[in-house]
């Protein structure tokens, strides 16, 4: 029979922190998300992905990158969602001790 666990697993908060801290690092690297912006042009260019693959094209951009910057915006619903994010899962794990305060011990 299986028993609950006390607390949770390090193999189970490991690959969240990973991804966490390798989001915020691709996002503090000087020239990653203008590579990444550039990048997203040329897969969502269809006419350059036909003239490519059909006609031996060059490929050429078909209109200017986005502005790629940090903004106050996108910083503060990033901190919001990790934070919501965090007390979603902390509900769903400490379900049981928010309902009855007695039943962790």
């Amino acid at each position: 029979m299986e028993q609950p666990l006390s607390r949770v697993r390090l193999s189970m908060l490991t690959p969240i922190l990973v991804l966490l801290l390798g989001g915020l690092a691709l996002g503090v690297v000087p020239g990653v998300p203008a590579a990444f912006a550039a990048a997203a042009q040329r897969f969502t260019d269809r006419a350059g992905y036909v003239g490519q693959a059909l006609h031996a094209a060059g490929a050429t951009p078909s209109k200017a990158l986005p502005e790629v910057a940090w903004t106050t915006t996108g910083v503060v619903l990033g901190v919001v969602s990790a934070v919501l994010a965090v007390l979603v899962a902390c509900t769903a794990l400490y379900a049981d001790r928010l309902r009855d305060p007695s039943a962790g011990r």
